[in-house]
């Protein structure tokens, strides 16, 4: 799912490593633990920070793309474009998949006190991830996430691994809750630091084929020592079982946070 946490940083979430998340979901699939099906509606990672507890059916595989405009209450501040928000996942067994997350270009532009404009592009460098789907049951269900976040510290490639418990819970046929906890590792250019998430929302059906959620979240790390934290909502279409359109946006609290709007497409394949 795509999601700002400050300047450069969005849903996007927090794991320790794919190889350890993939093997302890091997070692689990022998303990007897529940699993789920195919729903019979695609259920996309996109839009909002929480990834969701959905792992693809063995052989199929989901392309979410979309793109997403960012904003600070501080008229001096970057404003930027990102495009495009891009994940691709692909079911490799029953409850386990793996994904490739990649934020595109940030396209900036500030503005600057005189009225004059400044712009820039980056690109930004892909994200590896694993999901396993550790229970599923009646009303409720917890996937375990892994995450490889690529970075460029002066020059210099960084991997930063990150661990997630992912969760929903069904309230009634018509209102779920769900959220994320997460932590992992931050390069930052004076060494490595620790970075913690949290976020929480509901959801629920419009009509049959549109359904609406709320979402908040936050982050704190050891280098900046600040907690940030902002609020999302957004409307998903169904045009049939396998096609989703979005759109969402988000509050920012403070001056570092940003506030967003954007759109995006889902299709299972």
């Amino acid at each position: 799912m795509d999601r700002p946490l400050h300047e450069k940083n969005r849903k996007k979430g927090l794991s320790k490593s794919i190889i350890a998340t993939v093997l302890l979901s091997f070692l689990a699939q022998g303990t007897g633990l529940l699993y789920a099906t195919q729903p019979e509606r695609l259920a996309a990672d996109r839009p909002g920070f929480a990834w969701g507890t959905h792992t693809v059916t063995p052989g199929n595989f989901y392309l979410e793309t979309g793109f997403m405009y960012s904003f600070f209450s501080d008229p001096i501040s970057y404003n930027y474009s990102t495009v495009p928000v891009f994940n691709f996942r692909m079911g490799i067994v029953d409850n386990i998949e793996l994904f490739v997350s990649w934020n595109g270009w940030d396209i900036y532009h500030q503005q600057s006190s005189e009225d004059t404009n400044m712009s820039s592009n980056e690109l930004n460098l892909p994200l590896l991830g694993a999901k396993y789907r550790l229970i599923a049951a009646e009303n409720y269900t917890i996937t375990l996430l892994g995450l490889l976040e690529s970075n460029d510290i002066n020059n210099s490639f960084k991997v930063d691994p990150s661990l997630a418990m992912l969760w929903d819970y069904s309230l009634t046929d018509n209102l779920g809750l769900f959220g994320m906890a997460q932590a992992g590792t931050l390069s930052t250019y004076s060494g490595n630091e620790m970075a913690y998430s949290f976020s929480a929302g509901i959801g629920f059906p419009v009509s049959e084929k549109i359904e609406a959620f709320a979402e908040y979240y936050n982050r704190y790390d050891t280098f900046s020592k600040k907690l940030f934290h902002g609020n999302e909502a957004g409307i998903l279409f169904f045009l049939n079982e396998d096609t989703q359109l979005d759109v969402f946006g988000g509050y920012g609290h403070g001056n570092h946070m940003p506030h967003y709007l954007g759109a995006g497409f889902s299709r299972r394949l």
